[in-house]
């Protein structure tokens, strides 16, 4: 679609949100995705966790369903964190670049991951920063310590890693700047 940093919601991302929406909407019942990120990510996770014990996890489901909730994810994510989409290449390839720091991250790949639970060939769920950087930031992930495998590859643990790495970065950029 575009090479370039786009600001707003494409066209071509939202009708994938209303699709992730619509998806969770038939599973559970006819409840709607709250507004509140926090609380939408708990029903998503759900979704996942239902589809997963639906039975296998296709490639032709991870596909279509990834790439839903991955716009949808990386849309929640970027309007409330502040950030651009970069959709270069397929749906698997879409990144979000946050304003606040440099850090980018991969949703559909992160969404992919989810209903696995496993890493997914082809799919990168990937945080992205500063190569300087990136040694540090790998440093504080393992610092945390070790977390459930459930908790890791939902959508809300990706959302709080975002946010932790957001952190991070913030803080490495902030020393940097101080040195020059």
């Amino acid at each position: 679609m575009s090479d370039h940093p786009v600001d707003e919601t494409p066209p071509r991302i939202e009708a994938f949100i209303h699709a992730a929406a619509d998806y969770v909407r038939r599973s559970l019942g006819g409840v709607e995705l709250p507004s509140d990120l926090p609380a939408a990510l708990a029903y998503i996770d759900h979704y996942v966790t239902k589809t997963r014990a639906a039975g296998p996890v296709t490639d032709e489901i991870v596909l279509l369903v990834a790439t839903a909730l991955g716009a949808w994810f990386g849309e929640r994510v970027r309007q409330e964190l502040g950030g651009k989409w970069i959709l270069d290449g397929e749906p698997a390839e879409w990144q979000v670049a946050l304003d606040a720091v440099e850090l980018r991250f991969s949703p559909v790949g992160m969404a992919a991951e989810a209903l696995r639970g496993e890493e997914v060939a082809g799919f990168p769920a990937s945080l992205t920063t500063r190569k300087a950087f990136t040694p540090q930031l790998e440093a504080a992930f393992d610092a945390v310590g070790p977390v459930d495998e459930a908790y890791f590859y939902s959508l809300t643990g990706r959302y709080e890693t975002i946010l932790h790495a957001l952190e991070v970065v913030a803080e490495l950029t902030k020393r940097a700047t101080e040195k020059n």
